[in-house]
């Protein structure tokens, strides 16, 4: 709050980078998080920003709150439900100042729909994914990474509601395209392989699943490492 009065606003969002980092240090070493004292810190600097009409530096701060809330949320598997009226300010931020054809947006998209799934309203998590991807290809072109990561999310929406043609095809398009960036050896390519010998498994193809899921193992042992915690 001070750094903000002050006019230093890199300075605030390295106080919110210490507020993320002492969230996680909380949960680490207590199991608890007063979350109730956050959101009054993030609703009293977001006043002082739009009354000092620094609209950029409101977006770039909205951002961190979301990245905040999300990451927490996702250490933890809680505030889910908290985290949704940020990422949704976030979103409503970055469309009014960069406009709804920016990869920004979509990203934001991209984790609101998130956020969504997680708290199984997989109707709107669709909508979102299907914006964003939209976006990416637009902007970027049909083989690049965040089409992946996308298609990728569609791929385990698809799978949490049991449709597993859908699952499969989304899976298979972000192999393709990991592939032809990255190549086979890296962990994204042995991540998105694992998930597509899931839905073999869901499918009870076995055959297919086994293939797929050693594959997964082989390349996460050569790349990682046997002692990596994503092995």
């Amino acid at each position: 709050i001070d750094a903000i009065n002050k006019g230093d606003f890199v300075a605030a969002l390295n106080q919110m980078d210490f507020v993320n980092d002492w969230m996680f240090d909380a949960n680490d070493e207590n199991g608890w998080l007063d979350i109730n004292n956050i959101q009054e810190l993030i609703k009293q600097t977001n006043t002082l920003y739009i009354k000092s009409g620094k609209l950029d530096s409101l977006l770039m701060y909205t951002v961190a709150q979301c990245r905040t809330y999300i990451n927490y949320c996702s250490s933890v598997g809680l505030y889910y439900k908290d985290a949704i009226p940020f990422a949704e300010t976030s979103l409503l931020l970055i469309e009014s100042i960069l406009g709804d054809s920016h990869i920004d947006y979509a990203e934001a998209l991209n984790k609101l729909a998130t956020l969504y799934r997680e708290l199984g309203n997989y109707k709107k998590a669709e909508q979102y994914y299907l914006k964003a991807l939209n976006i990416y290809k637009s902007v970027l072109g049909e083989q690049h990474l965040y089409n992946a990561s996308c298609l990728s999310n569609f791929g385990v929406l698809y799978l949490l509601v049991g449709n597993y043609n859908q699952a499969e095809q989304c899976m298979l398009q972000t192999l393709g395209i990991v592939q032809s960036v990255l190549g086979e050896q890296n962990p994204e390519y042995a991540t998105a392989l694992s998930t597509l010998g899931v839905i073999y498994l869901r499918q009870e193809n076995y055959a297919q699943a086994e293939q797929c899921m050693l594959k997964a193992l082989r390349i996460s042992q050569s790349v990682l490492g046997k002692m990596h915690p994503e092995y």
